[in-house]
């Protein structure tokens, strides 16, 4: 099933995607992403897949799934990355078996509920880094409160309950972890502030 989105794209910009340019919020990723222990990395929810191509530019083996066909055409004929069409509730066998999981501004989008499915199913691996962007400040642009699970307050929440190790950096990021990369957050901090 595909979601035909009438609206431009917010965070993944054409300097991005087009460009293959690393802007100011995609600068803490791109640290992160070259520091991790390389493997398989999944951006669920990925749009065009800029972060797709940011984690095989760094050395993983990357792809991410989309539900909006148009994006993922955008992201495959200006990236040249490896990206899935569907929603992610429907392929969930999709997402088995990565090291890292990317999930960048996608929990809100969904709400609790879903936010906990795809968490519990994720946590069904041993051994995994999650990279989280959320968006920044507690009010929207429009001065409304933004939804929690946007929020650091509200993804630190969510990912307390699957008892991960994890830390905040620069760019609206938290990376948490569990088993054998336990120590990354720890290690990320050497290399890159509070965030």
């Amino acid at each position: 099933m595909t979601c035909p989105l009438e609206q431009k794209p917010r965070y993944q910009k054409d300097a991005n995607v087009k460009e293959h340019k690393v802007t100011s919020e995609y600068k803490s990723l791109d640290k992160i992403l070259s520091l991790i222990p390389k493997g398989r990395v999944m951006d669920i929810a990925c749009a065009e897949g800029f972060l797709v191509w940011l984690a095989k530019k760094n050395g993983h083996t990357a792809r991410g799934i989309e539900i909006d066909a148009g994006r993922v055409e955008r992201g495959k004929k200006n990236l040249g990355v490896e990206l899935d069409t569907g929603d992610v509730f429907e392929n969930l066998n999709l997402i088995a078996g990565f090291d890292t999981y990317i999930v960048a501004r996608f929990f809100h989008n969904i709400g609790y509920e879903k936010s906990m499915k795809l968490m519990d199913e994720i946590n069904k691996m041993d051994d995994y880094i999650i990279i989280v962007k959320y968006k920044p400040g507690m009010r929207k642009e429009t001065g409304a409160p933004r939804e929690p699970l946007a929020t650091k307050k509200g993804v630190n929440s969510l990912l307390e309950q699957y008892n991960l190790k994890k830390k905040s950096f620069p760019g609206e990021v938290i990376v948490a972890a569990k088993g054998k990369y336990e120590y990354v957050p720890d290690m990320l901090r050497k290399h890159l502030p509070e965030g």
